[in-house]
């Protein structure tokens, strides 16, 4: 993206039942923020992480 757009922040919109997506993207180096947000996506960070730090969590934790 840098090459065909320049040095921009990317966002990725996601839900929790998407959590095999949002371990790909994580490994792509995308992080969960927990204040930004973009058009008109709500952030439901609070009540994601619980869910995805299960979900997420490898095997045999």
């Amino acid at each position: 993206m840098i090459g065909l757009e320049g040095n921009l922040s990317i966002y990725l919109h996601t839900q929790t039942w998407s959590y095999k997506a949002v371990r790909l993207y994580s490994r792509f180096g995308f992080e969960i923020v927990r204040g930004e947000t973009f058009a008109s996506y709500r952030n439901d960070y609070d009540r994601a992480m619980p869910i995805l730090d299960a979900l997420l969590r490898p095997e045999g934790e």
